[in-house]
């Protein structure tokens, strides 16, 4: 269906341009056929919201603090087992502090997940949050020390952008279209090796001054997405 589509029609709009590189390449179209946009988020991740309003807003989900938060079904591209590896290590080596919030559906890799998070040093530690209200998004975001989106392929990658509007440090991959997408906005590192990734992750949370900066740069960075510079 999407071969005979995008050979249909006369115009093919993507929200990256390694997607449309990836679509000339694939399908062999015509580049001119293939028009760049970005996609755009809401302005309530942009809004300031006191302390007391994140906590309040997220009682009924009854967050546990201080947390690494990630965003994303549990598909094997989405590289969540990756991840909870990175996670297991920080317990591991440093007996981290945070929790780990895991928001999203289950996907075709929940299975493995769920092998790596019944060993009995995770139980307790790793949170899923299920479903929750699109407009408490923002919250999330806001109350976590850091986001971390190990994703390997994206077209477009919302939750980058979410992440850089609301203003919580960036941690994710060097691959797909991310690196097109995040810029100097977050920290880009090879997320395959759970090893680099934790790392990445304790360095975040323990220099304040590299927290500060990663949340300076993804706000500066999330302005070309916003709707009203889209529209």
């Amino acid at each position: 269906l999407i071969p005979l589509v995008a050979f249909t029609s006369k115009k093919i709009v993507v929200h990256s341009h390694k997607t449309k590189r990836d679509m000339v390449s694939v399908f062999k179209l015509p580049a001119n056929k293939i028009v760049v946009e970005y996609g755009g988020v809401s302005s309530n991740f942009y809004k300031n919201y006191t302390k007391k309003q994140v906590v309040d807003k997220l009682k009924k989900y009854k967050v546990p603090y201080p947390f690494i938060f990630s965003a994303a079904t549990s598909h094997p591209h989405k590289n969540l087992k990756s991840l909870v590896m990175a996670y297991k290590y920080l317990v591991n080596k440093y007996n981290i502090k945070h929790k780990l919030l895991l928001l999203g559906f289950s996907g075709r890799g929940q299975g493995e997940l769920e092998n790596l998070l019944s060993d009995e040093i995770l139980k307790d530690r790793v949170i899923f949050t299920g479903w929750v209200d699109p407009y408490d998004m923002p919250y999330f975001y806001k109350a976590a020390d850091v986001f971390v989106f190990p994703s390997l392929y994206e077209g477009f990658g919302l939750p980058l952008v979410e992440s850089m509007a609301a203003g919580v440090p960036l941690i994710t991959s060097n691959a797909s279209c991310i690196p097109e997408i995040v810029k100097d906005g977050g920290l880009i590192v090879n997320t395959k090796n759970h090893v680099k990734l934790a790392e990445a992750i304790r360095k975040v949370i323990n220099n304040k001054m590299l927290s500060n900066k990663l949340i300076k740069k993804g706000v500066d960075r999330s302005k070309i997405f916003d709707w009203s510079r889209l529209a």
